[in-house]
């Protein structure tokens, strides 16, 4: 079994990006579990704790050393999962799933993108429509439609049935929108 999840981490390794439905499906114990550790531990949706896992589980495969012999994938998987929720889901406070213009009043936003403000309302109002242009620049039409369903704690399931698409194919929406709307807004 080491040599064909070695071999589909090369893949990955190498941008075929086909090869992570397998490895995703040999290590789904390992994702959903976390996730559901994470949903206790921090208070987050179970949706948005499996797409972090998931996009940790990637992150591994892309960083794993399959030459080595000390750590096996799977303890390194772990550790990686771990580690994203930590950074993720630790430093946050307890917003549970806000609209934008509160996560914008609260001060989150601000740690989000970096931006300042002096509390000029003109300021203010400039900042949410550069994030709200920020947003719809990064996202493609569906993960745009999918991620404010999700802001507004809506489940993969309840987003899958109101836009008639797949439970896998909002969830995989939801974790790519998450990854990419975390480097944008560095």
């Amino acid at each position: 079994m080491r040599n064909s999840e070695n071999s589909l981490i090369d893949a990955i390794r190498q941008g075929e990006t086909r090869s992570f439905e397998p490895l995703a499906k040999l290590y789904a114990p390992l994702v959903e579990g976390s996730a559901r550790t994470a949903q206790e531990t921090y208070s987050v949706s179970y949706d948005e704790a499996h797409a972090e896992a998931l996009l940790a589980l990637y992150e591994a495969a892309c960083h794993y050393d399959t030459n080595q012999d000390e750590v096996t994938f799977g303890l390194y998987a772990k550790v990686c999962i771990r580690h994203r929720f930590i950074s993720v889901f630790a430093r946050r406070k307890n917003t549970a799933h806000l609209s934008l213009d509160e996560l914008y009043r609260n001060g989150t936003l601000e740690e989000m993108t970096s931006m300042q403000t002096q509390g000029d309302p003109v300021q203010d109002e400039e900042m949410l429509r550069h994030l709200h242009q920020k947003i719809r620049g990064t996202l493609s039409r569906y993960e745009l439609d999918v991620f404010y369903l999700w802001l507004e704690n809506y489940s993969t399931k309840e987003i899958a049935q109101k836009l008639g698409k797949g439970e896998k194919s909002v969830a995989n929406a939801i974790s790519r929108s998450l990854g990419k709307l975390r480097v944008a807004l560095q």
